[in-house]
Parts: C-alpha cells; sequence; structure tokens
C-alpha cells in the first residue's frame, strides 16, 4: 500500500471559503480601525486609543499565542505521545494570573506604551535600550522569521506554492494591513480569526470524535495515549516537569513580551484588561480539544502513519470540503498571525513625540 499523502486537497468550497473569510476578516478590521481614527494619535495607532473591551483584549491575546506550531506541531506530537503533549496549554492560568496580578498594574499606572518604556521608567535608559534591541533581534530571528517561513513551508507542503514568493506576499500584505490600521485593525481581525478559529475547529472536533465512536470509542482504541498525566520518569512530557518549566518561562511570556502586553495595554482600565485575560485563559484550555485530540482521533483511525502527516490526515480523511480552510490554510499558514507579528515589531520601541 503506497504512504498517504502529505498533500492537502482543496476543493472550490474550500477556496472560497479562505477567500471570502480573510477578506471580510481583513476588511472588517481596517474598517473598524479607520472609524477608531487609528492613525490621528500615537495612542490611537499603537493602543487602539486604550478602548479595546476585554473580549477584544482577551481573543487577541488567544490569537496572538495560537500560531502553525498548535495546529500542525501539537495535533503530530498528540499523534506520536498521546494527550500529555498538550500539557503545557494548562499553565496559561498561571503565568497570566501572576502578571495580571504584579506587572500589569505597575504597567497601567505608570500609563506606558512598551515594555522598554517601562523598563527606562523603572531603571534608566540603557535598560530601554538594550531590552528594546534584544527584544527585536529575538522577535526577527524568531517570531517574524519562524511565522513567515512555517506558513509558508506549510502552503508549499500542502498545495505547491514556492516558499520564498509566498513569503514575500504575506509578508507585505501583512505589513501594509498594518501600517494602514493600526494596532486596531491587528486586534480585530485576531478576535474575527478566532471566532472562526473556536467554531470551524469545534466543528472538526464533532465530527472526529463522530467518526472515532464518541469519546468511549476513542478512549478504547487508544488507552495508552489518552491520559494526559505522566509520571516524572516520562521521557518525553512529565506533568510537573512540564508545569515548572513552562511557568518559569511563561510569566515573562505573558507578562513582559511586548506582543502579548500590547493586548493588555489596549485596555481602557485595568479592570478590562485583567477581565480580557481571564477570557484568554479560558480560551487556552481549547487547544487540548480542539488541536490536541484531532492527533488522538487519527491515531485511533489511521495508526501507523508518519506523525507529521496528521495535521494533513486530519483535514483530507475527516473533515469535509469547506472546513479544510480554517483548520488547514487558514490556521496552518499562519496568515493572520503575520498580520499580528509584523505589527508588532513596528512597535517594540514606540518613543512618544
Amino acid at each position: 500500500m503506497d504512504p498517504p499523502s502529505a498533500t492537502l486537497t482543496l476543493t472550490s468550497i474550500d477556496w472560497i471559503v479562505c477567500i471570502i473569510l480573510l477578506s471580510v476578516s481583513i476588511f472588517i478590521g481596517l474598517y473598524l480601525s479607520a472609524r477608531m481614527r487609528a492613525s490621528t494619535s500615537s495612542s490611537n495607532f499603537f493602543l487602539a486609543g486604550r478602548r479595546l473591551a476585554w473580549p477584544i483584549v482577551g481573543a487577541s491575546l488567544f490569537a496572538t499565542n495560537i500560531g502553525a506550531e498548535h495546529l500542525v506541531g501539537l495535533s503530530g506530537d498528540t499523534y506520536r505521545y498521546g494527550l500529555s503533549a498538550a500539557t503545557v496549554e494548562l499553565t496559561t492560568f498561571i503565568c497570566l494570573g501572576v502578571a495580571c496580578s504584579v506587572l500589569l498594574p505597575c504597567y497601567l499606572k505608570n500609563n506606558v506604551y512598551t515594555i522598554p518604556e517601562f523598563l527606562q521608567l523603572r531603571y534608566n535608559p540603557a535598560a530601554r535600550t538594550f531590552f528594546a534591541g534584544l527584544m527585536l533581534v529575538l522577535s526577527i530571528m524568531t517570531k517574524m522569521a519562524f511565522c513567515l517561513f512555517a506558513g509558508a513551508l506549510v502552503l508549499n507542503s500542502m498545495i505547491g506554492w514556492d516558499v520564498m514568493k509566498v513569503v514575500m506576499a504575506l509578508g507585505i500584505l501583512c505589513a501594509v494591513t498594518t501600517i494602514i490600521g493600526g494596532f486596531a485593525a491587528v486586534a480585530y481581525t485576531d478576535s474575527i480569526q478566532t471566532a472562526i478559529m473556536v467554531i470551524g475547529s469545534g466543528l472538526g472536533l464533532v465530527i472526529g470524535l463522530h467518526k472515532a465512536g464518541g469519546w468511549t470509542g476513542l478512549a478504547a482504541a487508544v488507552p495508552q495515549a489518552i491520559h494526559m498525566h505522566k509520571g516524572f520518569d516520562d521521557p518525553n512530557y512529565p506533568f510537573w516537569g512540564v508545569i515548572l518549566g513552562a511557568v518559569y518561562g511563561g510569566i515573562f511570556y505573558w507578562g513582559m513580551d511586548q506582543v502579548n502586553v500590547q493586548r493588555l495595554l489596549g485596555a481602557p482600565n485595568l479592570k478590562q484588561a485583567r477581565w480580557g485575560a481571564m477570557f484568554a485563559t479560558l480560551l487556552k484550555l481549547t487547544p487540548v480539544f480542539f488541536f490536541a485530540l484531532p492527533g488522538l482521533i487519527c491515531l485511533a483511525l489511521y495508526p501507523g502513519r508518519e506523525p507529521k502527516t496528521t495535521f494533513v490526515t486530519f483535514l483530507n480523511d475527516i473533515l469535509p470540503a469547506g472546513l479544510r480552510y480554517r483548520d488547514g490554510v487558514g490556521g496552518a499558514s499562519g496568515c493572520p498571525d503575520l498580520v499580528r507579528v509584523v505589527g508588532d515589531e513596528l512597535d517594540f520601541d514606540h518613543r512618544r513625540p
């Protein structure tokens, strides 16, 4: 028997859904940013005028964290190692809770635009310059490079588009969208993509569970992989090792990374920012179900395949036409992520006029 194809099969319905959803989300984001007059002041452009309600803050914060590594990597790791691969998703409430309790009040009290600006107020200009330069280099070499290349690579493996041409096209599209609409366009586009992601991935999970015989059938088919808690001697995902390790780095990620903190700074007050963070924490529980469980479903229905093909297997062999865009091209290519990442890198150390 020939090995399963790693190429995604898209129908005309998928392409129609793809074009409509991308166009509508970008248009609505730009329209709302225009209504907010995003380009009239620094506060409007970089922080959406500090007028983002908590649902927008939370949805944008969630979308900021979700990318190709979740849709492709988490399903593949779950296929290979079991549900324990999603353990790290449980740490958000600790890390974001610490950030909102300790760090966020200091940011809002000082009315800062960026984390480097706060470091200057707390320490000195040298601290600001060093942190801004360090994070800018890291972001260009990791976040921007990873999102652009990974998104293009996924599209190349799925539908054969040239990697470098896709990198250039996505980069130009996202930069133009961000420059025109500012952070408001990014935040509202994030929120729309979050809604599409949750609804589309939720429907995909329901369809997959139905084909696997429901939760009972899935647990019976892969009993060794259904448990998230693994002992300390597990070589891949020891439960408490993952939790403690992720908390250590997660507090910095959620509390000092400008990409994430910018969402919280866009809220009108501390209460709205904290409500948004709690909403994001709730949304962060969904990857366990929406991105990890599809890996177990593929393991139950199609054992013996390469873990790296799990995501495409789920799309091709389980999902119907029309849902493959949201769970496939739209999510794994990271196009919505690129709009967000490019916009955030433009704001690492904004200096007020």
